[in-house]
């Protein structure tokens, strides 16, 4: 990474320890999002429903997205600090989107980490570094390959 992710510059004090590997295969190998009888979108995913659209009480698309960035940016940050010993008295993280149209997608996004505790500079670096290394930060920087399988059943 850019930034060197939890290593040292030469001389440097070590930051803390590393980041908790993760299994490379989740709880989870597929979500399925479908539509119901009353028109609404629902997201299946292990034992968890969602609905997902416009409706009161549901989030949209966009909306899932950055929530799957902010929590994986603050969960992986999270276990850094549990790791490290770090004690934080609070964190949060606010995402804000840039949306753009031809193609409408989301161009960027800022992430704002909030951070409370008694920290020194060096760990709250540290933090920052871990969070910006969780797997949807990453998958999202490198842009994942998509593909479009399209299943048609025709009536009988």
């Amino acid at each position: 990474m850019e930034d060197g992710l939890l290593e040292p510059s030469a001389g440097a004090p070590a930051a803390g320890p590393a980041l908790p590997q993760h299994p490379v295969s989740e709880p989870s190998d597929r979500v399925v999002v479908e539509r119901r009888a009353d028109g609404r979108l629902e997201a299946r995913a292990r034992d968890v429903t969602l609905t997902v659209g416009r409706s009161d009480g549901s989030l949209r698309s966009v909306e899932l997205l950055l929530t799957a960035l902010g929590s994986c940016m603050l969960g992986t940050m999270l276990a850094y600090a549990e790791t490290a010993g770090l004690r934080l008295d609070g964190a949060s993280v606010e995402l804000q989107p840039t949306l753009v149209e031809r193609p409408e997608r989301v161009e960027s996004i800022v992430a704002t980490l909030r951070i409370e505790g008694d920290l020194p500079e060096r760990r709250v670096a540290a933090l920052r570094r871990a969070a910006k290394h969780c797997k949807v930060h990453a998958t999202l920087a490198h842009g994942p390959a998509v593909e479009l399988v399209l299943d048609h059943v025709a009536p009988a």
